[in-house]
């Protein structure tokens, strides 16, 4: 499931740079991590994803999804 800007309230493309990531897997592939990002209006928010040994045979997706960080609000990108 890729990030939906209806859903998370932003987009790939309002990503402006990462500030912190971390991620953790184990031998039978499965993934968990994610990304704590600056977006281009100032605020920031977090992408967060996870993968399943043999998602399409288990039904088990793979998943990606966003959401802003609490307190974080709208800056001109002049002051962020």
């Amino acid at each position: 499931m890729p990030l939906d800007a209806r859903r998370d309230e932003f987009a790939g493309p309002d990503v402006k740079s990462v500030e912190a990531m971390w991620g953790y897997a184990d031998a039978n592939f499965y993934w968990d991590g994610g990304y704590v990002v600056r977006l281009r209006d100032g605020r920031r928010a977090y992408i967060g994803g996870s993968r399943f040994r043999n998602s399409a045979r288990t039904g088990r997706p793979t998943t990606c999804n966003g959401h802003l960080m609490s307190g974080s609000s709208r800056m001109s990108p002049t002051t962020a």
